[in-house]
């Protein structure tokens, strides 16, 4: 059984509505993700753009507001398809990251409402 935790896009959607601290590493190439949320209203887009931290998958380890998270902190991993937060979420949980989350198919699984 695999222990890496999964998000959907209605997990990732509450976690904004109910204004949940997390920090969404934003793994993406092209994707914005700010503009699959649309529908919501400003307040909570505004609040969604203060999580999103945009890095790749070469960087996101000297990345400021990584390097100052604590191994408690709530991490949500977003590449395109999946595969890429996936595998760097295995890898932050065999370090003894404690709550970290990718997005179950990536980016390409957030509808535009």
């Amino acid at each position: 059984m695999e222990s890496i935790n999964q998000m959907g896009y209605y997990q990732l959607e509450n976690l904004v509505l109910q204004r949940v601290n997390f920090t969404l590493m934003d793994l993406t190439k092209e994707i914005d993700i700010v503009e699959k949320f649309k529908h919501l209203t400003p307040y909570y887009l505004n609040f969604l753009k203060t999580q999103i931290q945009k890095v790749t998958t070469e960087n996101y380890r000297v990345n400021p507001i990584f390097t100052g998270l604590a191994k408690e902190s709530p991490i949500v991993l977003i590449c395109d398809n999946g595969i890429e937060s996936k595998k760097i979420a295995s890898q932050l949980e065999s370090e003894k990251y404690i709550n970290v989350f990718y997005l179950t198919g990536g980016a390409a699984n957030l509808k535009a409402d």
